[in-house]
């Protein structure tokens, strides 16, 4: 190892920066095969589920009129109204997921690894932006550790690959600053229209980032740079309507629907309520522990001491920064990967800042042995992190149990128990390509009784989530369907298992499947 290291420090800038690309492109290529399923609700059920859906003709979710319409006929809903998702990903995703059809590959599991592909070649992209960025507010040998940290933190090639929203606005915010900050120097006109699109694909992706970049344009004003902010602010405004406000204004008959519904909702009681069940807000305290500690564990808490320290010398990018931070400090539903979006921001502004005070700090020149282990022991927990983390299969026992019921039609009836606590999360059922499939719901005994036609059906699966108490409960349900026969046991990945420990909310347990044949109670 050390003598790679001194063969690397011989090559020159460019040829590091290709390997740590190349490292990047590893990493990330190791994500996406091995690390499948999904790691939160809407990582797969906004941006996933509903969008394949639309590709094979469903529309999972009800988001369209088309499909509420037909719903309000039936007096499953009082009124229309938009679902409150902004429609440029999913729109995306669409578009892939019609691609894929087109092309003839149709097993869902090849489809998300592809999927995982793309967005892994993103998240190098990423990585030279980082690069790119440092290189225009620091030195070259700066900017190449913050890219070797962002190609290498121990969640950052995890979380490239995700459909996270927060995740995908990184590259729209990275490339609109760079942009913004070229069209200081020069061509402020053309670099602050491009600057301004690449934030309306931003704020279209997440859009709280519309904050960052307000205050960004604010700075520029404050600063004089006239032409570029008012380029930005023209660039921004027709991208924003053409990307979020003409297809709603098709799709609703107004324009900025679905984002005006989105906002409406987190004003509302509803929100309020949803966040109390969560617990309520921490006031910021998971947010300054994930850009902290997200990129390299203990070295990242020192680098957000040194985002502090540049709050004048890089105010351009700090200001927007702490916006950012302290309006969803005051967010009362704190959750965590809501802060992603400036993860690399602070980084590099972090790395900066504290090289540029641990270099004249008389106590750590003194001590520099003491930062050698620091950082020694910092970076090899970052690499055992990131085995694990790479490969984390997520919602693993979700989605094999439910990939099992893909080419599976002849299954006539799906019921989903949980007689032991009553939790019964939602199948992802775009591995089983089966989006209009009923999944009936078991959480107490009795409810069995609404299911008693379902004994004259040839054949159907009965899914027991978790394994507590689990031969009472297969007894329970024999007294309806009886000789019921095991199909099979999907266990939760290893790291599924972990994250339960750590945070019961987090209820990754195993599924057991059972059989039902009408055939073997003639």
């Amino acid at each position: 190892m050390s003598k790679f290291i001194e063969t690397y420090h011989s090559f020159s800038d460019k040829k590091k920066l290709y390997y740590v690309l190349a490292a990047a492109l590893v990493l990330r290529l190791c994500a996406a095969i091995f690390s499948g399923g999904y790691a939160m609700h809407d990582d797969h059920f906004l941006v996933v589920e509903t969008p394949s859906s639309w590709a094979y003709g469903f529309d999972s979710g009800s988001w369209f009129p088309e499909t509420q319409e037909l719903e309000l006929e039936q007096g499953m809903r009082k009124e229309l109204q938009p679902q409150g998702h902004s429609l440029f990903y999913p729109g995306v995703q669409f578009a892939f997921f019609s691609s894929m059809k087109f092309l003839g590959v149709e097993n869902p599991k090849i489809q998300m690894l592809i999927n995982r592909l793309m967005h892994g070649l993103l998240g190098v992209l990423v990585v030279y932006l980082s690069y790119f960025l440092t290189t225009m507010i620091s030195t070259k040998k700066n900017a190449l550790a913050i890219a070797w940290i962002a190609a290498l933190g121990w969640a950052l090639p995890f979380l490239s690959v995700r459909n996270l929203v927060e995740v995908l606005a990184i590259p729209a915010l990275l490339g609109a600053v760079i942009l913004a900050l070229k069209g200081v120097h020069k061509n402020a006109i053309q670099l602050g229209l491009l600057a301004g699109l690449l934030m309306a694909i931003g704020v279209s992706i997440r859009y709280q980032t519309v904050v960052f970049f307000g205050v960004f344009g604010l700075i520029l004003l404050v600063q004089k740079h006239w032409q570029l902010a008012i380029s930005i602010f023209f660039g921004f405004v027709v991208g924003f309507f053409l990307i979020q406000g003409l297809p709603e204004w098709i799709i609703w008959g107004k324009p900025f629907a679905e984002m005006i519904e989105y906002f409406a909702y987190n004003a509302s009681d509803k929100r309020h309520e949803y966040a109390e069940a969560l617990g309520g807000s921490t006031f910021g305290i998971k947010y300054f522990a994930v850009l902290a500690m997200l990129t390299i564990p203990i070295l990242g808490a020192f680098w957000f001491f040194g985002f502090f320290r540049q709050w004048k010398k890089m105010s351009i990018l700090f200001w927007p920064s702490v916006a950012f931070l302290v309006l969803h400090m005051a967010y009362e539903n704190a959750q965590e990967r809501f802060i992603f979006p400036i993860l690399h921001v602070v980084l590099i502004i972090g790395f900066v800042g504290w090289e540029a005070f641990r270099t004249s700090s008389i106590f750590w020149q003194k001590r520099s042995t003491l930062w050698t282990s620091i950082t020694k022991v910092s970076w090899s927990l970052n690499i055992i992190l990131l085995l694990f983390v790479t490969t984390y299969y997520g919602k693993r026992a979700r989605v094999e149990s439910t990939s099992h019921l893909y080419e599976s039609e002849y299954v006539e009836f799906v019921i989903h128990e949980n007689t032991y606590d009553g939790y019964i999360p939602l199948l992802p059922l775009f591995y089983a390509k089966q989006w209009n499939r009923k999944v009936n719901r078991v959480e107490k005994i009795s409810e069995y009784n609404n299911l008693a036609s379902f004994q004259e059906k040839s054949v159907g699966w009965i899914y027991f989530q978790g394994e507590e108490e689990l031969e009472k409960r297969v007894e329970q349900a024999e007294m309806y369907f009886p000789n019921l026969e095991w199909i099979g046991t999907f266990e939760a990945s290893f790291l599924d298992k972990i994250v339960k420990k750590l945070n019961p909310v987090n209820r990754n347990e195993s599924i057991l499947v059972y059989e039902y044949r009408a055939s073997r109670n003639n």
